[in-house]
């Protein structure tokens, strides 16, 4: 199994009552895959009935899946199939009141998106900063300068210790047992 449009006649465990269940039956529907839905109240109880085989798929927000996922026994058996099935995107939450912390969290924010943007990666940032385009340095605060965001984001974390903060991407996607 390669992809969501191979599930049909596929048992499908999700959460009774999310936005995850209506995606799917969008989906489904607009896919014209015949499919049965096996619904549960909290998530725990999904992915237990996943991983003890209860269903083929499982389809929960992207973030989920793949911390979830780490979760099974026998990761080879599973994967994280490709289809985005809906986007539901999720941004920082931080503390209100708490202004100088939420332009910390904006700023990572902003950064981590223009990195993406620029394909800049932890991989190949070091790379990039001597050998990447204008805009790539420029970023990067290889330029002979240092970008507003460089500055912002070391400024501001090294004057204290940062609060928790959540901070998810999620999408609706599919995981699936590798052999069904």
């Amino acid at each position: 199994m390669k992809s969501a449009k191979d599930l049909s006649g596929a048992s499908v465990c999700t959460e009774t009552g999310t936005t995850t269940e209506q995606n799917m039956a969008d989906y489904f529907s607009a896919n014209n895959i015949q499919y049965n839905v096996i619904a549960f109240e909290k998530p725990d109880q999904t992915i237990q009935a996943f991983g003890t085989g209860r269903c083929d798929v499982y389809s929960t927000d992207s973030s989920a899946l793949y911390s979830q996922r780490l979760t099974l026994t026998d990761l080879d058996n599973y994967m994280v199939l490709p289809e985005v099935i809906s986007k539901e995107p999720l941004g920082p939450a931080v503390r209100q009141g708490d202004e100088q912390w939420f332009k910390i969290v904006r700023w990572t924010l902003f950064a981590m998106i223009e990195a993406e943007e620029l394909g800049i990666t932890k991989d190949n940032a070091a790379a990039t900063a001597d050998d990447g385009t204008v805009a790539q340095k420029r970023f990067l605060g290889s330029d002979g300068g240092i970008s507003k965001t460089s500055a912002s984001i070391r400024n501001g974390l090294s004057r204290r210790s940062p609060p928790s903060a959540t901070m998810a991407k999620s999408s609706n996607v599919i995981s699936a047992r590798t052999a069904r």
